[in-house]
Parts: C-alpha cells; structure tokens; sequence
C-alpha cells in the first residue's frame, strides 16, 4: 500500500519536527 507509506513519512516528519 502506497498510503501507508505516504502517512508514516508525514507522521514521522510531524514527530521530527
């Protein structure tokens, strides 16, 4: 699923940040 990816990347940049 490309979604899945797509969210985890955001969410992981939202923590980064």
């Amino acid at each position: 699923m490309e979604q899945s990816s797509m969210l985890l990347q955001l969410s992981c940049q939202l923590w980064l940040h």
